[in-house]
C-alpha cells in the first residue's frame, strides 16, 4: 500500500527549481545589451536545470517594473531573479522588489568587459551597489549575484541559489511526523514547533506511540507478508533473526509507511527508547530504515532538529539521508554509528545490508546492520536557539569501515583540515548526512532562512 502515491508525493515535492527574471534598467543607458546578458544567463541557468524562463523587456519606470514583477509571479516562482542590466534609477528596482519579496530574491549585475575598444560598461554593478546599501537600510534581504554570462563561478552560485530557493518553497510544505516524543530525556532532540514552523517550515505532525502500534496490530496477515519480503528483498537476514521477530519488525514497518502516506508525510522520526524496544519488544530499526529508503527523511529517537537537517539535505539529493551518532574520532576522522538505522541502498559496493537481533538488554527488537558506502558526504545538524536555529555543516569524505563492535551500521568521516573544528561546533550527538556536496545549496538556504551558520 502507499508505493506509487508516496513516489507520486515526493516527486511533486522535488519539483524542477523554477526562477523568474525581472529586468530593470535605465532609458539612458543601452537595455538591449542588458536584455542580451540577461537572456544569456537565463539560457546558462536552464543548461543547469533550472527553469528559468524568457527575459522581457527591461523596465525602465516604476510602473513597467510593478508590471514585470506582477509578471513574473503568474507561473508561481521558486524565487525571482532581478537582473540589472544597465544602471538605474533605485526606485525603479525597488518597485519590482516590493512586488516580490515573499520570494527569495537574487539581484544579478554585470561588471565591466572586455570590447575591440577597451574595458566597457553598462552601469549594472554600480547600480547593483546602490541597490545593495537600499536594500539594507530597508531591512529588506536579498542575495546578490556578480559576473558575465560565461562566469562559470557565478553561475554555479546562481544554480545553488536556484536549488536552495525551491528548497525553501519544499519545507515550508513539508509535514514531518513525530511517533512518540524525544527518547530517554535528550533536551537536544526537542523544538517548539511554532519557530520550527516560522523558521524553517515544516509542520510538526505528532502522533502517539499507541497510533503506530495499533495499526501496525491491525494489519492483515496478506500485507505483513508482503512487507516482509520487500524487506528480505534488500537485506539479508541472520541466522538469529527468527521469522516471528521478521514479521514483527515488518509489521511496524508496513504500518509506518501506511501512515506517512495517509497522513502526506515528507520526513519522519519515531520514539524507540523505551516503548517500542522494551514494552512492545520491537525495535523500529527496520521501518525507519525501509521507509527512508521509499525516500521519506527519516529518523529515531525522536531528534525533530535532526529530522529536519534531513529533510534539508533531502531536497539536494535522489538518495536516501542518513543520520548517525558521533561515537568516536582521532585527529582527522570522525566515526559515525546509530544503533541499528541503515537505508539498505546506502551499504558499500560488494557487501548487504543485513537484519540481526539487539543482544543490549536495553533493546529488544532487529536492527539494520550496514557497512556504508565510500564518497563525498554533507553532514548538518541544526540546532534551536530561543527563536532562531544554527546551522552546522561540513562537507568531508566518507570512508567504508567495518561494522562499529560488529554489528552496528557505520562510516568514518575524514576531515580535510582535520576533525576538532567540526567537533568543537557540535551540540548534540546526532548530524544528518546525504552522499555528495551540497554545501553552496545549504549555505544559500541558511541566508534564505536567516540562519546563523556555525564555523566548523
Amino acid at each position: 500500500m502507499g508505493g506509487h502515491s508516496m513516489s507520486a508525493m515526493l516527486a511533486a515535492a522535488r519539483r524542477t527549481p523554477r526562477v523568474r527574471f525581472v529586468l530593470v534598467g535605465h532609458a539612458d543607458y543601452d537595455n538591449d545589451l542588458g536584455k542580451q546578458m540577461a537572456g544569456a544567463c537565463a539560457a546558462r541557468l536552464a543548461g543547469c536545470g533550472v527553469e528559468a524562463g524568457e527575459v522581457g523587456e527591461a523596465a525602465v519606470t516604476k510602473a513597467a517594473a510593478v508590471a514585470a514583477a506582477r509578471a513574473a509571479l503568474r507561473d508561481d516562482p521558486d524565487a525571482v531573479v532581478l537582473f540589472v542590466g544597465t544602471w538605474l534609477e533605485a526606485p525603479v528596482a525597488v518597485a519590482a522588489l516590493r512586488e516580490v519579496e515573499h520570494l527569495p530574491v537574487a539581484v544579478w549585475a554585470v561588471p565591466m568587459f572586455d570590447t575591440p575598444e577597451g574595458r566597457e560598461s553598462t552601469g549594472s554593478f554600480v547600480g547593483q551597489l546602490v541597490l545593495k546599501g537600499t536594500l539594507r537600510r530597508m531591512g529588506r534581504p536579498a542575495c546578490w549575484l556578480t559576473g558575465l554570462p560565461g562566469d562559470d563561478t557565478t553561475l554555479r552560485a546562481a544554480t545553488a541559489f536556484a536549488r536552495a530557493a525551491a528548497a525553501v518553497r519544499a519545507l515550508r510544505q513539508t509535514t514531518l511526523g513525530l511517533v512518540g516524543y524525544a527518547s530517554m530525556g535528550m533536551y537536544t532532540g526537542t523544538v517548539d514547533p511554532v519557530p520550527l514552523r516560522g523558521v524553517l517550515g515544516p509542520d510538526l505532525d505528532h502522533l502517539d506511540t499507541y497510533t503506530l502500534v495499533r495499526r501496525a496490530e491491525s494489519l492483515p496477515a496478506a500485507e505483513v507478508d508482503a512487507e516482509a519480503d520487500r524487506i528480505v528483498a534488500c537485506c539479508r537476514v541472520g541466522e538469529d533473526v527468527d521469522v516471528d521477530s521478521l514479521r514483527k519488525s515488518a509489521r511496524l514497518s508496513a504500518a509506518l509507511r501506511q501512515l506517512a502516506t495517509e497522513r502526506g508525510w515528507q520526513a519522519a522520526n519515531v520514539k524507540c527508547q523505551y516503548e517500542l524496544s522494551q514494552e512492545y519488544g520491537m525495535t523500529a530499526c527496520v521501518a525507519v530504515s525501509m521507509l527512508a529508503q521509499s525516500g521519506i527523511a527519516t529518523g529515531c529517537e525522536g531528534d525533530v532538529p535532526c529530522s529536519v537537517a534531513q529533510a534539508m539535505l533531502a531536497q539536494f539529493t535522489e538518495e536516501p539521508v542518513w543520520y548517525a551518532d558521533v561515537l568516536d574520532f582521532d585527529a582527522d576522522t570522525v566515526l559515525l554509528s546509530p544503533c541499528g538505522f541503515a537505508p539498505p541502498s546506502l551499504a558499500a559496493p560488494g557487501t548487504q545490508a543485513c537484519l540481526g537481533k539487539f543482544t543490549h538488554p536495553g533493546f529488544k527488537g532487529v536492527h539494520v546492520s550496514a557497512q556504508l558506502k565510500p564518497g563525498t558526504v554533507t553532514l548538518a545538524q541544526l540546532c534551536p536557539l530561543h527563536d532562531s536555529f544554527t546551522l552546522l555543516s561540513a562537507v568531508v569524505e566518507g570512508e567504508q569501515c567495518a561494522l562499529r563492535q560488529g554489528w552496528a551500521p557505520a562510516l568514518r568521516a575524514r576531515f580535510a583540515n582535520g576533525a576538532k573544528p567540526f567537533l568543537d561546533s557540535l551540540t548534540s550527538q546526532h548530524v544528518a548526512l546525504a552522499y555528495g556536496n551540497h554545501a553552496p545549496e545549504l549555505q544559500w538556504l541558511a541566508t534564505l532562512l536567516n540562519l546563523e551558520q556555525a564555523a566548523p
